[in-house]
Formats: structure tokens, C-alpha cells, sequence
């Protein structure tokens, strides 16, 4: 049979485990310990072995706050086993969202921010930025412990017709089935928003009732891939949207949903 023994520290033959005894909630990190023996058996507290289980080095995805650890059983020469074993220290990951508040896009809060516009590093560093219609946002928080938490993508569109005082956000576009509808003023009264495809034909007409801010939520899930039209009425205010983007179910995975 085999002899299960452990050297320790201080042991010229020692064995330690390589890579970092501070790590991120919801990163991956690689540890490793010297190649040459018969076999590797490694276990993990507090994360998951992502590959590399039954070589010299594993990637390791720590996924719980506090204290994890990492060990490994390995075996020499004549069958027999050795462990060797390192404590990691997991930090929180910070939570990271995105809120659209009139003209700006704001972070939540963070020690350091870093946002991407159509995927590419922008300078801005700020808590909050202003957006351009159209186009794509990501930020990336991080924390005080520098753990990070990169947030999905938001892409806030201003819709109405040119030169049109009263006009509308809509975000998600594209979207998979609820869209939000942010006015940028508001008449007396209700709000009825009405969608139609490109024929003319109705396809849904909602009600509502004056919001502070005046912010609406509809649910266009069940309804085919297309680009539609939104026609907002607000009292003595009305616009006609530009178009929605198309609808591409399955395929834009990576926008916010919200269900």
C-alpha cells in the first residue's frame, strides 16, 4: 500500500504550492507546484477547479468571501502520497450597476471606475459620465480591496423626431423583451405609448399614469423580430419615435435584461 505522510515547513524536501495567497471573489487565478511526480490530486475550499486536475497546475476560481485554501496530494517514487497545502485569503467583489439619470450614466459605488464606450477604454474616471445616444457603455468598479466587477453593456438611444423639444430615452435597444422609457418632460395628464411595426398596424398601446420622474416600463416579449415605431403621447406633448432597432432574440445576450 502507500504511506501518507506530510512534510512541513522548515523541511528541506518541502513542497509549496506557487501562486498568490490573496485573491478576488469571481476571479481565476493558476497555482502550481513542481512537475516530476507520479500523479496530482488537488482539492479546493472556498472556489472551484476550473482545469488542470491531474497535472501540476490548476486554474482555481475563487467564488466564496473569507478564508479558502488550496491542497494537493501528490505521489513520489514508490507510491508514496505527500500534501502539500497554501491558505488564500478571498476579498468581496464589488457589486457594479449602471443607473441612467437624465443626461448621465452613474456607477455604483466604488473606489475606481473604469468605462468602455463601443468596448474601448474611454479617459473618463468618474463616478458618473454623460452618454451619447447610440452608442454602447460597460464600467468596470473596483473596490478598496482592488477586486473589480465589470457590468454588462447599456446602450441608451434619445428617440423623437429632429428638432423636437419633447423627446424620449429608451433602454435597452435592441432588447429581447422589456424596454424602459424615460421622457425628458411631461404634459398633464396620463402617458400613452403605442408600438406599431413598420406597416402601421398596432401592436400595443399602454396607459399611464403621470410618473415623477416620468419613467415607463413595457413588455414587448412574444412579439416577432423587427424594428417598430413608438408613438408617446403626454398630454398636449406628442413625438414619433425614430425606429426601435431590430429585435434579435438569442442573439444579443449580452444586454440588460429586465424581467
Amino acid at each position: 500500500g502507500s504511506l501518507l505522510f506530510h512534510i512541513g515547513e522548515g523541511d528541506p524536501l518541502a513542497v509549496a504550492i506557487e501562486g498568490a495567497g490573496e485573491a478576488c471573489q469571481t476571479k481565476s487565478l493558476a497555482y502550481s507546484i513542481v512537475e516530476g511526480f507520479d500523479s496530482y490530486l488537488w482539492s479546493v475550499s472556498g472556489g472551484e477547479i476550473l482545469s488542470g486536475q491531474g497535472t501540476s497546475s490548476v486554474e482555481i476560481n475563487w467564488s466564496d468571501e473569507g478564508a479558502g485554501s488550496a491542497e494537493v496530494d501528490f505521489t513520489m517514487g514508490g507510491g508514496c502520497v505527500t500534501s502539500t497545502s497554501l491558505e488564500v485569503m478571498i476579498a468581496p467583489a464589488p457589486v457594479a450597476a449602471i443607473t441612467l439619470e437624465g443626461d448621465l450614466l452613474v456607477a455604483s459605488e466604488g473606489a475606481s471606475y473604469r468605462w468602455f464606450q463601443d468596448q474601448v477604454v474611454i479617459a473618463a474616471t468618474t463616478r458618473q459620465i454623460e452618454w451619447v445616444s447610440g452608442a454602447t457603455y460597460q464600467v468596470e468598479v473596483t473596490n478598496g480591496a482592488g477586486c473589480s466587477t465589470l457590468y454588462g453593456e447599456i446602450s441608451p438611444k434619445v428617440l423623437g423626431l429632429d428638432g423636437s423639444a419633447f423627446k424620449a430615452i429608451l433602454y435597452p435597444n435592441p432588447t429581447t423583451d422589456e424596454v424602459n422609457i424615460q421622457l425628458n418632460s411631461l404634459g398633464s395628464g396620463s402617458v400613452v405609448i403605442t408600438v406599431r411595426n413598420l406597416a402601421g398596424q398596432l401592436i400595443q398601446s399602454s396607459g399611464f399614469p403621470g410618473n415623477d420622474p416620468p419613467t415607463y416600463r413595457m413588455d414587448l416579449a412574444g412579439y416577432p423580430p423587427a424594428n417598430y415605431v413608438l408613438d408617446i403621447q403626454a398630454g398636449v406633448l406628442h413625438t414619433l419615435s425614430r425606429m426601435l432597432q431590430p429585435y434579435l432574440r438569442g442573439v444579443l445576450a449580452t444586454l440588460i435584461l429586465y424581467r
